[in-house]
């Protein structure tokens, strides 16, 4: 079973084979960890002691859910936002009653002018999970992340510049492994691509 990784000021933590949290990234993380009054486990012996840290993290951090996707065309390039000085991938919270695949599509459409009718969900990739603060509570954003395909190449590209997007470009394969994107993005192309 795969662990997910939790990303945290770029930086992560997983969990490893044994269950224990390795590849400390980021002292900062680790402070946020380490805080007596989270009262979390780092050295785990089994999977369902690992569930039990997983819900003690989880009863600690304010949840928010949201869903994006990666979206390639007819010609096998993949498309990507420009947003505050990196490139990203289209995503947004789930707003209340949509699945995530309603949000996923949803956020595609406002975020580069792409209209649900010509996208298609081919399957679910994986999901990311973010640690960040916010007005002195530290938030946990669990996203959705689907491969996403688009019936028509040619369509106008428009980015959504009230959600600080400044460009929207298709890629080719290599070059867009070689973006300077987030460590989040990077972990959903690396699971796409493997």
């Amino acid at each position: 079973m795969k662990y997910p990784k939790i990303f945290y000021n770029n930086h992560y933590i997983e969990f490893g084979n044994d269950l224990s949290f390795k590849n400390y990234k980021s002292e900062l993380f680790k402070e946020f960890l380490e805080k007596p009054e989270y009262n979390l486990q780092f050295q785990v012996s089994d999977q369902q002691e690992y569930h039990l840290v997983w819900k003690e993290m989880l009863k600690i951090l304010e949840p928010i859910e949201a869903a994006g996707g990666l979206i390639k065309n007819s010609i096998n390039q993949y498309l990507m936002i420009f947003r505050l000085g990196k490139w990203d991938l289209p995503k947004g919270k789930i707003d209340s009653g949509e699945s995530p695949e309603e949000t996923a599509l949803r956020e595609i459409e406002e975020e580069v002018n792409i209209p649900k009718n010509l996208l298609e969900i081919k399957k679910f990739i994986c999901f990311t999970y973010h640690i960040y603060p916010q007005k002195n509570q530290f938030m946990i954003k669990s996203t959705f992340w689907f491969d996403v395909f688009c019936a028509n190449k040619n369509y106008e590209l428009k980015p959504q510049s009230e959600e600080n997007i400044t460009e929207v470009r298709w890629f080719e394969k290599e070059e867009l492994l070689k973006l300077d994107t987030y460590p989040s993005i990077r972990s959903v192309l690396e699971l796409y691509f493997q």
